[in-house]
């Protein structure tokens, strides 16, 4: 048991270690402004250059994974992600916050893998719909905790949150006690990459991702401009953003934690409907809403979505892939929502250049349709092959 409590802490705070370098980040972006003098465009960089090295890192550290273990990926990576974080609230210009910002982006790219990696090598089936759904509440609480402490830390200085990064390294002798699933012995490329190969190519892998593309998308880029706009139109302060942001997010951590039940009542494919009517939702009210606090009604909704999507698809996922190259798998999944994020960014600032604040949450709307129709059409038709195909060898089809 106490092993086990042990297990689940360590996955838990490596969760929160990806959600907190952007979330507590994000509602300092104008003081990040004021401090180095640029632009809304250009503060956005910060969350890119988090991201962008976590695209290729990502894809490099799940086979790594697979082929010297968890354990040696797992722990370097923590090290960078908060010495990074230490090294960016260090920063004289903002040349140098980019900087060190991608080298935290590594470390990041690594332990955003591993966490999901670490809950398919302990539960399978049920348990692991269950566990991937506490997780996305945890990172859901985390969505919600950190812009508010992010914002409150701000008010001291744009470079405070930065600190509490460094927290991460708390969590390394966690990892150093636990056992975790060690590398591969006699390791064989060529039938390792056949079986990558045929995982991708089957179960709606690629479809999956390209729904997790489209949600981080829907999510975080109009949340990345979230406080540039509110300092805009109303001129509050960090905290007040941040309060904002974290009530909105809790819903999302709701949701997460009843996954299991609403998958034993809705199939896969019509929760993820769901999750696109709600981002389509909440990017079509945030249009419209007069006052800051009237904001945490769109942003609630949007967390349904999130709560939603995500899991779903790292579940999905995780049980499409073999042992042996699961961290592969879920690896190729984390570089996606990686370049996501970092995409992001770009195309919702394009809305913000050419329209103002509406256009982020404009093209936002835009992205959600996409999302309805791709799983509308294309989701359901592959499942109802799988369904025929499963029927057909005397399998059931799992929720």
């Amino acid at each position: 048991m106490k092993m086990e409590a042990l297990y689940q802490a360590g996955i838990f705070s490596v969760a929160g270690m990806a959600v907190m370098s952007v979330s507590m980040i994000i509602p300092v972006l104008p003081d990040i402004e004021r401090a180095f003098h640029v632009s809304p465009t250009d503060a956005s960089l910060v969350v890119m250059a988090y991201t962008l090295p976590g695209i290729v890192i990502a894809l490099i550290c799940g086979v790594l994974a697979d082929v010297w273990g968890r354990k040696p990926l797992l722990i370097p990576g923590i090290l960078c992600f908060s010495i990074g974080g230490a090294l960016c609230a260090m920063s004289q210009s903002f040349e140098e916050l980019l900087v060190f910002r991608a080298l935290q982006g590594i470390g990041g790219g690594t332990t955003g893998v591993m966490y999901a990696t670490l809950i398919a090598d302990r539960y399978q089936g049920a348990d692991l719909t269950k566990m991937m759904g506490r997780v996305m509440a945890v990172i859901s609480l985390g969505t919600a905790v950190f812009p508010l402490v992010g914002g409150l830390l701000g008010e001291i200085d744009w470079y405070v949150p930065f600190l509490l990064t460094a927290a991460g390294l708390l969590v390394v002798p966690i990892f150093l006690y636990l056992p975790l699933r060690p590398g591969a012995q006699n390791f064989n490329y060529k039938r390792y990459l056949i079986q990558t190969r045929d995982s991708l190519m089957g179960n709606n892998v690629l479809l999956l991702f390209l729904v997790i593309f489209l949600g981080y998308s829907i999510y975080y880029g109009p949340l990345t401009y979230f406080p540039s706009m509110a300092h805009e139109r109303f001129e509050v302060s960090s905290s007040r953003i941040g309060a904002v942001l974290a009530v909105g997010s809790l819903s999302g951590a709701v949701i997460a934690m009843s996954l299991g039940r609403l998958s034993a009542l809705f199939s896969l494919r019509n929760l993820l409907l769901i999750a696109g009517l709600a981002y389509a939702v909440s990017q079509a009210v945030m249009l419209f809403m007069p006052a800051l606090w009237w904001y945490m009604l769109p942003l609630f909704i949007a967390g349904v979505g999130q709560g939603l999507c995500v899991p779903i698809v790292n579940r999905s996922v995780a049980s499409s892939a073999p042992a042996d190259n699961r961290a592969a798998l879920l690896a190729v999944n984390g570089s996606v929502f990686r370049l996501s994020q970092t995409c992001a960014p770009v195309l919702y600032g394009l809305g913000w250049t050419f329209f103002g604040w509406r256009g982020p949450y404009a093209i936002g709307l835009g992205v959600a349709v996409i999302f309805i129709l791709l799983i509308f059409f294309f989701y359901g038709r592959a499942d109802r092959k799988r369904q025929e195909d499963l029927k057909g060898e005397g399998n059931v089809l799992p929720h």
